[in-house]
């Protein structure tokens, strides 16, 4: 298996097929995140330079397929796991795990913060406990009516803090 860091390819013809292909792998997240296409493109695209967003991927060596992937963000106030997704033939490999390490490394923080669809708790269970992330708060932050669970942080004082330092 070989890991890619997105932002470090250097042929932009390669950057970019790489990216669409990680966007048609996600385009089915529009359901659980209302403008997850918005966001993807004009947030971790366009900040993707291996300091504040980073898209790694773990491919299969022969074939360069992505059998999963993380989306990290890392700010002075935000060091989260955006997005970890481990392909259905891929799952219970232990990529997830391996995919959190290398979250981990990357932010320089063993909490990194994470948020959980309801619909997704259950499977994240036993990668929540084996990395004893911690439960702080749930809401209905994305999608009424369906909560999202987050650990290692809160969305609304984050929010804050980004929200003051934009007006200064």
């Amino acid at each position: 298996m070989d890991f890619v860091n997105v932002s470090s390819l250097k042929n932009e013809d390669e950057l970019k097929k790489k990216i669409e292909n990680i966007y048609s792998l996600l385009s089915n997240l529009d359901e659980m995140y209302p403008d997850f296409k918005d966001w993807f493109n004009n947030k971790v695209v366009l900040q993707l330079n291996g300091k504040k967003r980073e898209i790694i991927t773990i491919e299969n060596e022969l074939t360069n397929e992505i059998m999963g992937l993380v989306i990290l963000k890392n700010t002075e106030y935000e060091k989260k796991i955006c997005t970890l997704k481990v392909f259905e033939e891929h799952q219970n490999k232990g990529f997830g795990r391996i995919l959190i390490h290398k979250a981990i490394q990357f932010l320089g923080t063993t909490s990194p913060m994470i948020t959980i669809p309801v619909e997704r708790k259950k499977e994240f269970e036993s990668l929540i406990n084996e990395f004893e992330f911690n439960l702080e708060e749930s809401h209905d932050y994305y999608r009424q009516g369906k909560p999202e669970y987050v650990y290692n942080g809160r969305l609304t004082v984050i929010q804050n803090k980004e929200i003051a330092n934009e007006i200064q």
